[in-house]
Parts: structure tokens; sequence; C-alpha cells
């Protein structure tokens, strides 16, 4: 098996400034932790949750929801300073899954933070992203799957090539149950034919 999927691009930066009319169009949706406040909004197939800290702009996630809005594709992350280093974007994508119930697939490009955010910092709060084949509809679950496959995955799974002939393959996947039907998971000497449709495939972007 061959994955060499996600584009890898250089650190993403968002500056506050231009978060600000964003926040505006927000509306308050409780508090991610002690002191640190949800701000929700919505527009068209965006979804964007901003979070404040006595209204000082701390973090912020963009989404694009596919699939009627079972699959939020993440699109956009980041956390200022002095908050880096509580791991709040990791702490958004927990939310969204557990307390919106929304399943999260990630993009399509990432940066090194996100590659972090997705083998490090999601299974350090007890998430566990799986991979997923656009191609072919398979999960590569670490449980599950042959160790040398998802190992090998891991490995190549990403790429600094803009003219990679399996761009858009391959994403991370974070189901809101954790619930994967055993015809979707790849196991060795697997005869079942996956489920299609439960995760967005990119046919537009191929």
């Amino acid at each position: 098996m061959k994955i060499t999927e996600i584009l890898r691009i250089s650190n993403q930066n968002f500056p506050k400034q231009n978060l600000l009319k964003i926040l505006e169009k927000t509306t308050p949706h409780g508090e991610l932790e002690s002191g640190i406040d949800i701000n929700y909004a919505e527009e068209g197939y965006d979804r964007v949750i901003v979070l404040t800290h006595n209204k000082d702009i701390v973090a912020y996630a963009g989404f694009i929801t596919r699939l009627n809005g079972k699959v939020w594709q993440a699109k956009n992350l980041q956390v200022y300073p002095p908050y880096n280093g509580r791991q709040l974007g990791a702490k958004i994508y927990k939310y969204v899954k557990e307390q919106l119930k929304k399943s999260i697939q990630g993009d399509i490009e990432q940066s090194s933070s996100a590659e972090i955010l997705w083998t490090k910092t999601l299974p350090a709060l007890g998430l566990t992203p799986r991979i997923f084949d656009t191609e072919t509809d398979m999960i590569l679950d670490q449980l599950v799957t042959p160790p040398e496959l998802f190992k090998d995955a891991l490995t190549k799974m990403y790429t600094n090539s803009d003219v990679n002939p399996e761009k858009y393959r391959y994403t991370w996947i974070l189901e809101k149950f954790d619930h994967y039907q055993d015809h979707c998971i790849l196991k060795e000497a697997q005869l079942l034919m996956p489920y299609t449709g439960l995760w967005y495939n990119f046919k537009e972007e191929k």
C-alpha cells in the first residue's frame, strides 16, 4: 500500500485583527474550560469557532460542512500567544466531536503543526484519529489494521511534492461516536467491500 497523500504546506497565520469581524457574527456557546468562552457562527457551508478570554481572542477554528452537514472538514486552526501549549486547538476538535456530535475530516493540505495535532495532540486527549482512503473508502484503524500497513501509512502520508499523483487520496478522520462498521475497517485478507458515502471523497478537487 502506497500512502503519500497529504500535501505539506507552511505553517499558516491568521492575524487576530482579521478575526474581529468574524467574532461579531458569533453567538456564545458556553465555556470550553474555565475562563475560555466558546463563540460559534455558521454561514452557508462554513462553521467557525472562536475562543475568547475576557473578550481577547484565544484561538480560531474553521470548518466546511460536507455530506449534508454530517462531516466537518477542518480548514483553519490557530492558537494565539500566550495561550499556546494548552492543547486548545485539539480541545476544539474534541468539543465538536463530543458535544456538537459532528464527525471531523482533516484537510488534504496540512502544515507541520497540523501533523502534530493529528498524530500526537489529539491522541494525548484520548481521541483516536484514523486514516481514510478516499479511493477505496477503507479506514485504517491502528487497533485493527495490520501494524505494518498503519505504520507505512504514517511514514508516507505527508509529501512535499505538488505533483503527487495520489494527491487528495488520504485524510485523517475523527468519527463522532468512534463507531466504524466492520465493512469499512481495513483488515488483512479482507473479502467484504466497505460502505461508501460515510466520508468526503474530494471528487470535486480531483
